[in-house]
């Protein structure tokens, strides 16, 4: 588990009101531009790649998937009413994670899902929540499929600690994510060691599919491998401010971790 120990809280049960959420900010890691945003949008109802429809009591439920191979636009109508839309990672790393508890918002087709994996807590964007919502149970496991969008990324450079004891340690391949105090519950800053990158498009932008070590269940600086969880961890090109990511590097930033159920 590492780090992540000092974030985990035992939740509190109460009744609050539902949120309003939004995706004003997870679009800029995909596009840099409201033109952008709507021509994604409403090429997705006109020329989606597929769509899945659904029923709830009187409600007539559509979601429209853009073209892409790993990165796509998902976009929710309600009685044909445009309902939401956000990017959707199709692609990700399965993970066993056990449902703590659910923040559905007032729109009733999205949620962010409170989590446990490992000793870890934390909380990701289900992307598709209007579909699965009827499945989940509290306190019981199901494999989602883990990704991330990045705000900001960059190469950082290994620095040498010193714990209580007097031990050196180094950051080198360090594996840690954080709740970022200025963002939701599924807002991450992260400081991870690369695995893989493949460049791949969005639109006409070009994206960096990262795979990195989200954490790791055994101790804090153990590089073998064993205990790595995970991640895809997408970027634009223009984000990274002209770094390109390379295997071997550890970078850091800030991300939306969303998922969806394998």
């Amino acid at each position: 588990m590492g780090i992540l120990g000092c974030f985990k809280k035992k939740a509190k049960e109460e009744i609050k009101p539902k949120k309003s959420g939004g995706h004003g900010d997870h679009w800029l890691t995909v596009l840099e531009s409201d033109n952008e945003i709507q021509s994604s949008v409403i090429g997705s109802i006109e020329k989606p790649e597929f769509v899945e429809s659904l029923k709830q009591k009187d409600n007539k439920i559509k979601a429209f998937f853009s073209q892409g191979e790993m990165l796509k636009t998902c976009t929710i109508t309600v009685n044909d009413q445009l309902w939401t839309a956000y990017p959707f990672v199709a692609d990700g790393i399965p993970h066993e994670i056990t449902i703590d508890g659910i923040e559905e918002w007032i729109n009733e087709q999205e949620a962010q899902i409170r989590c446990s994996l490992g000793d870890a807590s934390f909380a990701f964007f289900d992307t598709m929540y209007f579909k699965n919502r009827g499945i989940y149970e509290k306190g019981k496991k199901y494999n989602f499929l883990l990704s991330a969008l990045a705000y900001s990324l960059t190469k950082t450079e290994p620095k040498t600690l010193t714990d209580r004891d007097g031990r050196e340690l180094s950051t080198k391949g360090m594996a840690a994510f954080f709740p970022f105090g200025k963002g939701d519950i599924d807002d991450f800053i992260f400081q991870v060691p690369v695995k893989e990158v493949t460049e791949l498009k969005f639109g006409n932008r070009t994206v960096y599919r990262i795979k990195v070590s989200l954490f790791r269940k055994g101790p804090l600086y153990r590089l073998n491998g064993e205990d790595d969880i995970d991640l895809f961890i997408f970027v634009l090109a223009n984000t990274t401010k002209g770094y390109v990511p390379a295997v071997g590097d550890d970078i850091t930033g800030i991300m939306w971790l969303q998922g969806h159920v394998r």
